[in-house]
């Protein structure tokens, strides 16, 4: 998708992570505020992205990371600053509608907020853009009259957060984000496949754990309750597979197998079947001499810790951070095979045996 600038392609990160509306039936606000909320909320981001002249002091020039985890490589230093400039400026308008909502009462069909509640400036002259009146410290909204119900329910009620707040995510036990990765990743089919092998082998699916787009299925190894980690840089607890977007990215989304002793995994290569090997040898980083292994050693005598694995040739392969390599941001049938096929041979080496089919 093309934008017109930088602020825009910020502002439509929102948009596209944005849940369908699914009310929950069973709360103290009605289906119909709740879709006046969902329809407002939406509007927000809309409005953001449709005007960011609006909305931001300064526009730039559109551009994107096209390596998702080295920025350094791009040789552009300031651009992940202004990404995250802008993408503190729409959080910092979603946190102050969260508070709002916190700090004040619904009385006919307004919002009464609380004493001592203050608005920034630049925030004062947005509000009229999102189609709300502030009158004597009583906000308002012609557009969707019946939506501060929902929003003070949803910003008071237990477990309340900016992010299920600002997305709209009114069933806390609905898959949300489970089913914006499923149009995300290109292939629904596909991503259901691998959705149902998960669900059937006994992973937890943990929502928005890490970040406000994340989305985990995991195995612990251990019986104590640890939390999920980063897949990239070594959660040593969980095995998996894990999706998160990044709106700094060239393709924000991506999908990561959660990889745990990779080491041994690679030292057994060879009791691999053959899909496996060729799934393994396509994406397993192989060994550039890079020296971070050995970056510690002072005494020139410590080894490098690649692995030589046969098929169809020698690999020198690295058993560090596999999720780096792992990852991908579109799914098919053949991917989802070897990532189920996969996450069996870690069944394998954690519990006996292989997750059922």
């Amino acid at each position: 998708m093309n934008f017109t600038n930088l602020e825009q392609r910020m502002a439509h990160a929102y948009l596209e992570v944005f849940p369908l509306f699914v009310p929950l039936k069973d709360c103290p606000v009605s289906v119909q505020s709740q879709e006046q909320f969902y329809r407002f909320m939406k509007n927000v981001f809309r409005t953001i992205f449709d005007a960011p002249e609006r909305f931001f002091k300064k526009l730039n020039q559109d551009d994107a990371f096209p390596n998702r985890f080295n920025r350094a490589s791009y040789g552009k230093p300031k651009l992940n600053e202004t990404m995250k400039k802008d993408l503190k400026e729409i959080d910092e308008l979603l946190a102050l509608l969260f508070t709002l909502g916190q700090n004040s009462t619904v009385e006919n069909g307004r919002l009464l907020l609380s004493a001592g509640v203050e608005i920034k400036k630049k925030f004062l002259n947005i509000l009229p853009e999102l189609g709300l009146t502030l009158d004597d410290h009583t906000l308002s909204c012609a557009p969707y009259a019946g939506l501060f119900p929902t929003w003070q329910w949803l910003a008071t009620r237990q477990n309340a957060s900016v992010t299920t707040f600002s997305r709209a995510m009114f069933d806390p036990a609905y898959p949300y984000t489970q089913e914006i990765y499923a149009t995300l990743f290109g292939n629904q089919k596909a991503f259901a496949t691998l959705v149902q092998h998960l669900g059937q082998s006994g992973y937890q699916r943990v929502d928005l754990r890490r970040g406000p787009y994340t989305l985990d299925y995991v195995k612990r190894i251990v019986e104590k309750d640890v939390p999920v980690g980063t897949p990239m840089h070594g959660d040593p607890y969980h095995y998996g597979v894990s999706a998160d977007y990044r709106p700094d990215a060239a393709v924000p989304q991506y999908l990561v197998l959660r990889i745990l002793e990779m080491k041994n995994i690679l030292l057994e290569f060879d009791a691999l079947p053959n899909n496996l090997k060729d799934f393994v040898i396509q994406y397993v980083k192989k060994c550039d001499d890079c020296g971070y292994c050995t970056q510690t050693d002072k005494t020139g005598k410590r080894q490098p810790l690649h692995i030589t694995v046969t098929h169809h040739g020698e690999h020198c392969v690295c058993p560090l951070y596999p999720g780096f390599n792992f990852c991908f941001t579109q799914l098919d049938d053949a991917l989802v095979a070897n990532l189920m096929a996969f996450l069996d041979v870690m069944d394998r080496r954690f519990t006996g045996s292989p997750s059922p089919n």
